[in-house]
């Protein structure tokens, strides 16, 4: 029992640090994107990002940090023949194996938490954060060149100045495809109180894509006002990874699209999936720790990567070819976990066997 809560103790101390650190990985990564892409982003905006970023990024976090943490704390057990004296002492491996497994089911429990509870509704709040951003950035264009969305709109620049815009060019989509296409000399925005926002073009040029595949083709010598209507604009349906599982089986049903519907299930079973892997990734994980035999105190480390790389592997691929029909949903959603209990047992048998 003494040995169990000193197992336990390590790998809780290896997990909370590894997951730290990525989490503070992720989080100045993701700062740094967000200052790239929108270069005016004030401190105000990216504090409340953050926190939506952070709910998302949990779940991958604690899926890298499961790895390095239990071939971390078996490695170095291996490494200093504690591993060859416990058994010597008459310990069974599955006793040594149960700490890191009790462990995993605890953290399976919190990976659902955010999976399913947080998640969703930060990343449907994150979108509409950056809308809103996006929106702030009309009334003072930053300089330099400059790519933004705007609902079924997207304006890109080369420069702007004192409000105006150098060589704007503008797109509008209509179900996906382009429909519009604006290109001017110059232009600047005006927004009004109760109107949408329009941009002026000035000296534009139009490109008109119709349903049947026609380019037509125009021009004005004038300024052109565009409307950009906030209402598409703020009016976001949610995304399956915007929805809570009621929600993802719900909508799924209701889609008469095959395609479609292989989606939102695919996401439904992998929801469930996902708070079960890292169960299956301790599973892999351990086994491979013990089996470092020889190596420094740091090469759990590097073994750590292998199973990590093999659930993300088939899980994107998975993951697609649930999405395009190729697999049942609940197949595609459970195979990557599947796959990491099939190599886990078999590493796990082979290491309770000596």
């Amino acid at each position: 029992m003494i040995l169990q809560r000193y197992i336990l103790r390590q790998v809780v101390l290896s997990f909370v640090f590894a997951f730290a650190v990525i989490m503070g990985v992720f989080l100045v990564a993701m700062c740094f994107q967000t200052i790239r892409s929108y270069s005016s982003v004030g401190l105000g905006t990216l504090l409340r990002i953050l926190p939506l970023v952070a709910c998302n990024a949990a779940s991958w976090a604690v899926f890298v940090s499961t790895c390095p943490a239990m071939t971390v704390v078996y490695g170095r057990l291996s490494a200093d023949n504690e591993i060859d004296a416990m058994r010597i002492s008459g310990i069974a491996t599955r006793r040594m194996v149960t700490p890191a497994l009790l462990f995993s089911l605890l953290v399976c429990a919190g990976t659902y938490g955010v999976v399913e509870g947080l998640a969703p509704d930060a990343n449907y709040a994150r979108r509409m954060l950056i809308r809103e951003f996006s929106l702030e950035l009309l009334r003072t264009p930053p300089p330099g060149k400059q790519h933004f969305p705007f609902g079924q709109f997207e304006l890109s620049y080369l420069d702007a100045s004192g409000g105006v815009l150098q060589l704007p060019y503008l797109i509008k989509y209509a179900n996906g495809k382009p429909e519009l296409e604006y290109t001017a000399v110059s232009g600047r925005v005006v927004l009004a109180e109760g109107r949408n926002p329009q941009l002026i073009l000035s000296r534009p040029t139009a490109i008109e894509h119709d349903a049947s595949g026609r380019v037509t083709l125009g021009s004005a010598m004038n300024d052109v006002p565009v409307e950009l209507p906030l209402e598409e604009f703020f009016l976001a349906d949610r995304r399956p990874d915007n929805m809570h599982l009621r929600e993802l089986w719900s909508a799924a049903h209701r889609e008469p699209k095959t395609g479609r519907r292989n989606w939102y299930l695919t996401v439904f079973w992998s929801r469930f999936a996902q708070s079960a892997a890292p169960f299956f990734l301790v599973l892999v994980s351990v086994p491979i720790g013990i089996l470092v035999r020889r190596g420094s105190r740091l090469a759990g480390l590097g073994a750590a990567l292998p199973p990590f790389l093999l659930y993300i592997v088939t899980y994107f691929i998975f993951q697609g070819m649930g999405e395009n029909g190729r697999l049942p949903p609940w197949a595609a959603g459970f195979a990557p976990d599947a796959t990491l209990f099939v190599l886990g047992s078999w590493l796990l048998w082979s290491v309770c066997r000596k």
